[in-house]
């Protein structure tokens, strides 16, 4: 699940937002001019947002639409922010931070986003302090929202105790899926290793035969010489591909054995998932299993349409992306690609990864 925010919004000809994390931390600001609502709703939906802000008391009409489109409540302020608060507020916010304001409408949204961040504070804390003292830290994200809303805290953790046991059940009844999945790419290795193995009788037979044919006779015709050279060299072409072929076979049964001991760790401890190399990567949009991208790759092999098809996958079936070292996690961190590190992947193999469930979750 993405981090929960908070969004400050500063609608107009040019329209502005602000995103805090619940840390604290400013994740974005961004402003262009006549933006129009679908668009501001479409940048913003990457969020899970938790509440949006205006620095204004009388809610501007662009800012419910928003609200109602995406179903979060919205903070204001008792009373129309002053330019002059407005201006000491982001100040002292964003003073430790390197963050650079381009204009007074951004001002406006950090403004919001920090009113409306510092509103749920203290929430947030309590939320934290709760969650710790029940040994159950990691799921202040899944918690928050609730809280926000006005949930019991308990009544939050029985809801979620409830979703995933039901989301147990469907796994397990979706791993049936996922096994015939491997077990048909093993079939299909295994005809191809059928077909090679037809090809090399094929081929042994016509050897035998020109063995038969070959009689150890004193040879004096040249043009008989030059014809027996060529059945050795047909015999030698042939004997190549022969060893070509059998290497294949012995690569594809060690692939179908990867994938045997790959179905058996598909259980309650593990997930499978698509993986993602530089030879199959402009294929991501065909390729995700549970929802779970691993990028094996490195940064050398990330370019702007690695970010654009990752992205559209994003939107589309809102995937997780995960990667296996720092250098790629950075360059979609600043895209503004949520993504997890696993160095220690339990299992890969073609086209598919074994990874333990709770380092995902």
């Amino acid at each position: 699940m993405n981090k929960p925010v908070f969004i400050g919004i500063d609608p107009g000809t040019t329209t502005a937002y602000a995103v805090i994390s619940t840390d604290g931390d400013i994740l974005e600001i961004f402003s262009h001019k006549n933006l129009g609502i679908n668009n501001i709703i479409k940048k913003i939906s990457k969020y899970n947002i938790l509440a949006i802000g205006t620095d204004v008391k009388t809610i501007p009409k662009t800012i419910e639409k928003i609200s109602s489109v995406l179903n979060i409540k919205i903070i204001k302020p008792e009373k129309d922010m002053s330019k002059n608060f407005k201006k000491t507020s982001t100040k002292k916010f964003i003073s430790k931070k390197d963050i650079k304001i381009k204009n007074d409408h951004e001002r406006d949204a950090l403004s919001a986003s920090i009113f409306t961040y510092k509103h749920f504070k203290p929430l947030i804390n309590k939320t934290k302090k709760e969650l710790l003292n029940i040994g159950k830290s990691k799921l202040f994200n899944k918690v928050i929202k609730g809280m926000i809303y006005g949930k019991n805290i308990n009544t939050i953790l029985n809801e979620l105790e409830s979703i995933k046991i039901k989301q147990t059940k469907e796994k397990r009844e979706k791993q049936p899926k996922e096994r015939t999945l491997l077990i048909n790419k093993i079939n299909d290795l295994k005809n191809i290793i059928t077909t090679l193995n037809t090809k090399i009788k094929e081929q042994d037979k016509i050897i035998k035969k020109i063995n038969k044919q070959k009689q150890p006779i004193k040879i004096n015709d040249e043009k008989l010489k030059r014809l027996l050279r060529l059945k050795d060299e047909r015999i030698k072409a042939m004997d190549s591909k022969i060893k070509e072929k059998e290497n294949k076979i012995d690569l594809l049964k060690k692939e179908i054995k990867n994938i045997y001991d790959s179905v058996k760790l598909i259980d309650k401890d593990n997930i499978i998932a698509s993986r993602i190399t530089k030879d199959n990567i402009n294929d991501i949009k065909n390729k995700t299993i549970n929802n779970i991208l691993l990028l094996d790759i490195n940064k050398s092999h990330i370019n702007s349409k690695t970010i654009e098809l990752l992205n559209k996958k994003i939107e589309e079936d809102s995937i997780k992306v995960i990667v296996k070292n720092k250098d790629v996690y950075n360059i979609l961190k600043r895209n503004k690609i949520d993504s997890i590190i696993i160095k220690d992947i339990k299992k890969e193999f073609n086209g598919f990864a074994i990874i333990e469930k709770t380092r995902i979750e």
